[in-house]
């Protein structure tokens, strides 16, 4: 997975911090990234289809709670 992970950072999915040579995620990003890793390793979902279905449960969290 770590090959995904620099692809979603590469398209701006997650902002990471790199410190000490360890890599570091916001828990915003942390529980999307639990999300789609779910979805990919136990629901066979690809991983842009994964990463699809976490941004539009986020959102519509998002859109109930304000």
């Amino acid at each position: 997975m770590p090959e995904e992970l620099r692809g979603l950072e590469a398209n701006g999915t997650t902002r990471t911090v790199v410190k000490n040579e360890r890599t570091y995620y916001s828990s915003r990003d942390f529980y999307r990234l639990r999300g789609v890793l779910h979805l990919v390793r136990e629901k066979g979902f690809g991983l842009e289809r994964a990463h699809a279905r976490v941004e539009r449960a986020a959102t519509l969290a998002s859109a109930t709670t304000h």
